[in-house]
């Protein structure tokens, strides 16, 4: 969209001749699951079907994952469709562990949650992130400022566990990381964004 703004306005004649404008939002985690079924049941993939819910949730949380991980290039529909055939290929590996003469159209058609290709995010310890970050040398302010952050929302989570309430958490913010090259902006970013996640700040890591 944004390189489409930047082109329309590059002419002051362009945009004029065109009288109506209609954006397509990307589709939803709950939108590509439906697609994804779709795509699974139509006869090019010989009509595979979701085993069950847990089969159903593992996609959803798949899809949930590529959205907030997604840039400029997402593929929208185009995903779906790429996990659909990396679905395929997981199911079939499977079935070539089990013998020929026990297959039944049921085994055949159908997708059992281990064959979505996801894979849960690890999730790495604010403790370990910390350890990481003490590493480098010199950063004396972020890394007080990470271990005082690391502190209250410790402290917070103690307290409202013990007074039986959900913790009010601060926000993670937005941050500008500042320095010349090679000081260390984007190590510390990275690492940064490790701890928010693992605190529950922030959905992803990955920054």
């Amino acid at each position: 969209r944004n390189k489409m703004e930047t082109w329309m306005n590059s002419n002051d004649g362009l945009r004029s001749r065109f009288t109506h404008w209609i954006h397509i939002d990307d589709y939803s985690a709950d939108e590509l699951l439906k697609i994804y079924e779709s795509i699974l049941g139509s006869k090019q993939m010989s009509g595979l079907k979701l085993a069950d819910d847990t089969a159903r949730e593992r996609a959803l949380r798949m899809f949930k994952t590529m959205i907030s991980m997604k840039d400029e290039k997402f593929g929208n529909a185009r995903e779906a469709r790429k996990a659909a055939e990396q679905t395929r290929e997981k199911k079939n590996a499977r079935l070539r562990n089990i013998p020929y003469e026990q297959w039944t159209e049921e085994l055949v058609t159908t997708v059992i949650a281990d064959d979505v290709p996801y894979k849960e995010p690890e999730k790495v310890s604010a403790e370990k992130c910390l350890e990481e970050l003490d590493a480098l040398v010199g950063l004396s302010s972020v890394k007080k400022a990470m271990h005082d952050l690391i502190d209250t929302i410790n402290a917070e989570t103690i307290v409202a566990q013990k007074q039986g309430r959900k913790p009010v958490l601060p926000e993670a913010g937005h941050y500008l990381f500042l320095g010349n090259p090679g000081t260390g902006k984007t190590t510390v970013a990275r690492i940064m964004g490790r701890i928010f996640n693992s605190m529950g700040q922030i959905g992803r890591a990955h920054v």
